[in-house]
């Protein structure tokens, strides 16, 4: 079934930056409305805004884009969102549980957190924490559960509409902030590194949303360049541009002389 994005409302996690941001930009040029869930804005979402203001009572059915401060790993937050979505627009017809991160040393595997044996980590996750939590998970994967669980009682509540979710996995390299700005990852960098640009995921955001071709379930893997429908068994590895940074194993065999030197504390 074919689907329109213009003149519906959409919210989007995430949207302060990067993908979502460049996502949010797509749906709005399209005429989709746009409820920006993030913990700050960048100047170009903050422009967005601007281009895109929200006036209360207009009913000239234009476009607009609202933000609402959103910590995503807060179950609270992200109810206080979905109220903010809802009395600012008639529905929210599309929703992309898109913020994440990607291993930052402050909620990583290789990081545990601070306690009297480990007391220089940088992890900001709590050793003491009850019940335990890592926020990594509590980004990339509890929040777009729970975010889903609030769309689908919104929508089955509101009989007979098209409505559409998307979702993102990160894997491929992309010209972000979570790439281009936590000094990790820039130490892993090459000049032979094939970056794809946010606007190519977004196009593809976009078609999961509208194209009759791709339905419901659809995992649609993007690489620079290139698009592939990944089927549900037997799946071949992802190949082609932008799939691996040239510094990567550099930067995992330090890990592991680094495990050998000085052991693991937790």
């Amino acid at each position: 079934m074919s689907f329109s994005v213009a003149g519906k409302h959409a919210l989007v996690t995430g949207a302060g930056a990067g993908i979502n941001l460049a996502f949010a930009k797509l749906l709005l040029q399209r005429g989709c409305s746009v409820t920006i869930g993030d913990i700050g804005l960048r100047p170009g979402a903050e422009e967005l805004l601007r281009q895109y203001p929200h006036v209360a009572g207009d009913n000239s059915k234009r476009p607009a884009a609202i933000f609402h401060k959103t910590d995503v790993s807060s179950w609270p937050q992200l109810n206080s969102l979905w109220a903010r979505a809802t009395s600012a627009f008639p529905s929210v017809d599309i929703v992309c549980p898109g913020a994440g991160i990607f291993e930052p040393e402050w909620s990583g595997f290789w990081e545990p957190p601070v306690t009297k044996t480990n007391p220089t980590s940088p992890s900001r996750d709590r050793a003491d924490a009850e019940p335990g939590t890592y926020t990594q998970l509590n980004v990339n994967l509890t929040h777009p559960i729970r975010l889903s669980q609030l769309a689908l009682a919104h929508w089955l509540g509101e009989q007979n509409k098209a409505k559409a979710a998307a979702g993102q996995a990160r894997g491929v390299l992309l010209h972000t902030p979570m790439w281009t700005e936590d000094p990790e990852k820039i130490a892993m960098k090459r000049e032979t590194d094939d970056f794809a640009e946010p606007e190519e995921m977004a196009e593809a955001m976009l078609k999961l949303c509208e194209d009759p071709e791709y339905g419901d379930g659809t995992i649609l893997e993007v690489t620079k360049g290139a698009l592939r429908v990944v089927p549900e068994y037997n799946a071949a590895p992802p190949s082609g541009r932008g799939l691996a940074l040239a510094g990567y194993q550099e930067m995992q065999d330090k890990l592991v002389e680094r495990l050998k030197s000085g052991g693991f504390k937790a």
